[in-house]
């Protein structure tokens, strides 16, 4: 399974866009292939709560979408509100970074310090390179 982690200012914005809001049927995302509401945070700011004894976390801001395909979309892939293509099975596995992660804008960047939540079936985090 191939994973589009798609960013947008709303959940409006996503349900409007031409290629993400074919994913909105019936006033709802597609449980099938969608994790909408996604959080993301970067664990390396991450506080901890010393009253409460807790690690807060920061979400970052957006509203995210998982899209999840049999295979690569390009109309996802290229989207220019795609943050991260990942092939969750390789992901899984814990093949190369060459392997397991297919674009995004993202994919430069330190991605063992993101976390994702919640998880489609089968991912993990941290979405780590080599």
């Amino acid at each position: 399974m191939i994973d589009h982690l798609m960013l947008f200012d709303s959940e409006a914005q996503a349900q409007a866009d031409a290629v993400a809001g074919a994913y909105f049927v019936d006033g709802a995302w597609r449980g099938d292939v969608c994790f909408a509401a996604q959080q993301v945070w970067r664990a390396d700011a991450t506080t901890v709560d010393p009253a409460a004894g807790a690690t807060v976390t920061h979400p970052l801001p957006g509203w995210y979408i998982t899209i999840g395909a049999a295979g690569v979309l390009p109309a996802l892939r290229d989207h220019p509100r795609c943050v991260l293509v990942v092939d969750r099975e390789a992901e899984a596995a814990g093949g190369p970074a060459s392997r397991r992660i297919l674009g995004g804008t993202l994919a430069g960047e330190d991605l063992g310090s993101y976390r994702i939540a919640p998880l489609p079936a089968g991912a993990r985090n941290p979405f780590g390179t080599d």
